[in-house]
């Protein structure tokens, strides 16, 4: 094997092993924000066992029953003291209800959220492939010095270009995955956790390997044979 060949190797042992770290990263992230998840009251779907408006509704039926038994038929003041209580105790259920009312449209939100930038995301991990492509076939053409003139001096030249295609990618796809994994973690919805599974297909396709090296050297020259024409 020449010094060439070697040093396309070695550069393509590197990749993987930073994308296979992104993996292992993503793994450990969803498992912990699944246990977080999982722990939240109401497990895996998300949502608590008494829904915001409900106990809003509740506290506020509470604390009219207490208002009520306040009235000047009260039959002594131990009543009368205790309504005072229920009404005081209703007053605060109504207001942790609408404060769990606003935590579950903060979660709806971050769901929301969390489907768009998937979408964009994904979308942008599609055009990076094209778009880096043709940017190195560009620098392929307009390099100034004599071009390589067999195939390990042509790889050795793009395996700087494919390594970055790969790794911006990959970026991208870590970027969703752990996105997705926050929300989980916050919102108590197991569901997050398909933005993790869509991650790891996106850094999975982009995983350096000779073959997929290959193909990129080939589309970034066209065809030409190595060290041919520009």
């Amino acid at each position: 094997m020449s010094a060439s060949d070697e040093h396309v190797s070695s550069r393509l042992r590197a990749y993987a092993v930073m994308m296979l770290t992104f993996i292992a990263g993503l793994v450990a992230m969803s498992i912990a924000a699944g246990a977080l998840a999982f722990s939240r009251p109401g497990g895996l779907l998300g949502g608590g066992a008494l829904p915001g408006s409900a106990a809003a509704a509740a506290g506020s039926a509470a604390a009219a029953a207490g208002g009520t038994a306040a009235t000047p038929n009260a039959a002594d003041a131990a009543a009368n003291a205790a309504s005072q209580a229920a009404s005081s105790a209703g007053q605060a259920a109504s207001s942790a209800g609408q404060a769990a009312s606003s935590s579950g449209s903060l979660d709806q939100i971050l769901l929301l959220v969390l489907a768009v930038m998937s979408v964009v995301l994904v979308a942008m991990f599609l055009a990076l492939g094209p778009i880096l492509t043709s940017a190195a076939r560009r620098r392929w053409r307009s390099s100034t010095g004599p071009a390589p003139r067999d195939a390990s001096g042509v790889r050795a030249a793009l395996i700087g270009d494919f390594g970055a295609m790969s790794i911006t990618r990959a970026a991208v796809g870590e970027g969703l995955g752990v996105f997705a994994c926050v929300v989980a973690a916050l919102t108590g919805n197991m569901l997050a956790l398909i933005g993790v599974g869509f991650a790891l297909v996106m850094i999975i396709v982009v995983l350096p390997g000779v073959d997929r090296f290959d193909a990129f050297v080939r589309d970034v020259t066209r065809e030409e044979p190595f060290g041919g024409s520009r």
